[in-house]
C-alpha cells in the first residue's frame, strides 16, 4: 500500500480539470448578460483557477485583453496575494502587464500603449470598483475593448444581493441600509464584459434559480468531498464549549493547550519517524473575537487587552507571540517565562511585526515566535496560511433566515481558514515505508481542530461542512483502503 500512497499527486486528479471542462462547455451562456460562478472548496486552487487557468480560455478564446480582478478587501488584490499567480500566467506565453490597485489614469495610460496581444491584469478592492465602475465603461469603450473584458470576482457571495427584501435569506441579517451597489454595478456593465464569480460559500440567490436575481449561472458543479481528500484538510471533531459561562480567560487558556498538546505530539511523531525540517510543522491558530459594542459586555479586543495586561497566569512552557490585527493597526504580545507582556512599538520593530502582510508571513515561517492570530472581522477571507490548524471561535453570529433556519455562511468561511493541506502528500509520503506510521504522521499535520461556541449555529455550520469535507476518520478510512 506505501507503493501506491507514494504515486499520489495532492493536485494530480481530475477536480479542476472537470471544473475547466464544464466551464468551456459554458462559455456561451455566459455571453447572456449573466454573472458566471465558479464554486470550490476554500483550498482547491480557485485564485489559482481565476487567474492561471481560466484567464488563458478567456484570452485565447474570447479574446479578452483587460482584467479586472475585485476582492472585498484589499489584502486580496496586493502584490503579496497575487504576484505569483500572474506571474505563472506569463510563464504560459502570454504578455502581461499588471496592475496592482491603480488609480484610473494608470490603467488608461497602460491600455494605449500596450501591444495588440498584450493583457493588462487590473487588481482592485470592491470599494474601488464601486466608485470608478462609469470610468471602467468608458475605458472599455474608449480602448475597443468591448467583450474583450473579462470582470473576475474573488469571493463573489459578499455583495451578491440584489435587494434588500433578500438580504436576510442570503446572509441571515437585516441591514439598516442596503442598496445593492455592487450587484448593480456589476449588472451595469454585463452588456460590454464578461463576469466570472469565485466563492467557496455561494448564497442561496446564486445557488437558487427560483430565489432573487436570474443572472447568476453556475459554470460548474460543487466538487464531491470524495474527490476532495488530497486537497484539503479533514476536520477533526470540533470542541464545542460553554461559551456563555467559560468566558474569554478559560476559553483561550483551553485553546492555547489543544493547539500546545497537539504540537507536542506531533513533534514527538516526527522525532519518532526521523522526518526532515520539511515535513515538521509549526502549527498556529486563528481566534476570531467580537466586534465591540458601546454599553454592553462583549469579547472584544477591550476584554482581550485587560486580560492579556491582566494578571493571567499561564505555563513557565509556553513560549510563542500573539498577535492583534485590527482596523486601528497590530498589536503584539510575547508568552514566556510563565508571563505575558505587550511589545512596545519599538519590540515590535526589532521583530519585523509591521502590518497584516507581515503577521501573516511571521504565522508561515518555523522560526518565527509569532502563533496566534486575533481577528475582529477579518478572519472570514484573506488569511491563507498552510500550517494555521486550529481555531477558536468567540462569538454565536445571530443569523437566520426568515424561517429561523442558521445562515452559516460567514461561519463556514471561517472554518475555510483552517482547510488547507499543511504538507502535500506526495513531498510527506517518500520518507514513511510503514503505512501506518504515514497515516497517523498524515493525519496529525493535514487536520485542522476548531473549539467553537455551543449553539445551534456553529453546531449546522459543521454539519453543512460535513456534507462538504472530509473528516479525519473518512480520510483514515480511504488511505487504509487503497
Amino acid at each position: 500500500m506505501m507503493k501506491t500512497i507514494q504515486q499520489f499527486g495532492t493536485f494530480e486528479d481530475e477536480v479542476l480539470v472537470n471544473a475547466l471542462r464544464e466551464l468551456e462547455n459554458q462559455l456561451d451562456n455566459l455571453e447572456q448578460m449573466v454573472i458566471g460562478l465558479f464554486q470550490a472548496p476554500t483550498g482547491v486552487g480557485k485564485t489559482h483557477a481565476g487567474i492561471q487557468l481560466i484567464t488563458p480560455i478567456f484570452y485565447l478564446k474570447r479574446g479578452v485583453r483587460l482584467v479586472f480582478f475585485v476582492a472585498p478587501q484589499k489584502q486580496l488584490v496586493g502584490r503579496v496575494s497575487l504576484q505569483r499567480h500572474i506571474k505563472e500566467l506569463k510563464r504560459k506565453g502570454i504578455l502581461v502587464s499588471e496592475l496592482y490597485e491603480p488609480k484610473v489614469g494608470e490603467i488608461q495610460s497602460t491600455l494605449r500603449g500596450r501591444d495588440e496581444d498584450e493583457l493588462v491584469f487590473v487588481t482592485m478592492s470592491d470599494s474601488f470598483f464601486n466608485r470608478n465602475v462609469h470610468n471602467f465603461k468608458r475605458l472599455i469603450e474608449c480602448n475597443d475593448l468591448v467583450n474583450n473584458t473579462l470582470v473576475i470576482l474573488d469571493e463573489a457571495h459578499y455583495g451578491s444581493t440584489s435587494e434588500k427584501s433578500l438580504y436576510k435569506d442570503n446572509t441571515g441579517n437585516v441591514p439598516s441600509t442596503f442598496n445593492a451597489v455592487k450587484f448593480n454595478n456589476i449588472v451595469s456593465v454585463l452588456d460590454i464584459v464578461y463576469v466570472l464569480g469565485l466563492t467557496a460559500t455561494p448564497t442561496k440567490e446564486q445557488k437558487d434559480d427560483n430565489f432573487g436575481s436570474t443572472k447568476y449561472v453556475p459554470v460548474n458543479t460543487y466538487p464531491a468531498k470524495s474527490d476532495l481528500w488530497k486537497r484539503t484538510s479533514s476536520y477533526q471533531t470540533p470542541v464545542f464549549y460553554d461559551w456563555e459561562n467559560w468566558g474569554m480567560e478559560k476559553s483561550l487558556m483551553k485553546f492555547f493547550e489543544m493547539v500546545n498538546d497537539h504540537q507536542m505530539i506531533t513533534d514527538a511523531d516526527a522525532k519518532e519517524n526521523n522526518l526532515p525540517l520539511e515535513c515538521q510543522v509549526k502549527f498556529c491558530g486563528g481566534i476570531k473575537i467580537e466586534t465591540p459594542y458601546m454599553n454592553k459586555e462583549k469579547d472584544d479586543r477591550y476584554t482581550l487587552n485587560n486580560i492579556l495586561n491582566g494578571n493571567i497566569s499561564i505555563p513557565n512552557h509556553y513560549d510563542w507571540d500573539l498577535a492583534l490585527d485590527t482596523s486601528d493597526g497590530i498589536e503584539v504580545w510575547d508568552f514566556s517565562g510563565g508571563e505575558v507582556t505587550q511589545l512596545t512599538d519599538e519590540e515590535m520593530n526589532q521583530r519585523n511585526y509591521f502590518d497584516s502582510d507581515m503577521l501573516i508571513e511571521h504565522l508561515r515561517e518555523k522560526e518565527s515566535r509569532l502563533r496566534f492570530l486575533v481577528v475582529v472581522n477579518k478572519g472570514t477571507m484573506g488569511i491563507d496560511i498552510s500550517n494555521l490548524n486550529f481555531g477558536l471561535a468567540l462569538r454565536v453570529p445571530g443569523t437566520i433566515d426568515s424561517e429561523g433556519v442558521p445562515v452559516t455562511l460567514s461561519g463556514e468561511q471561517w472554518n475555510g481558514r483552517f482547510s488547507r493541506i499543511t504538507i502535500p502528500i506526495e513531498k510527506l509520503s517518500q520518507h514513511f515505508t510503514d503505512e501506518q506510521k504515514f497515516i497517523k504522521y498524515y493525519l496529525l499535520v493535514n487536520s485542522y481542530r476548531q473549539m467553537l461556541p455551543e449553539s445551534l449555529y456553529w453546531r449546522t455550520m459543521m454539519e453543512n461542512i460535513s456534507q462538504k469535507l472530509n473528516s479525519v476518520d473518512e480520510v483514515s478510512k480511504i488511505l487504509n483502503n487503497l
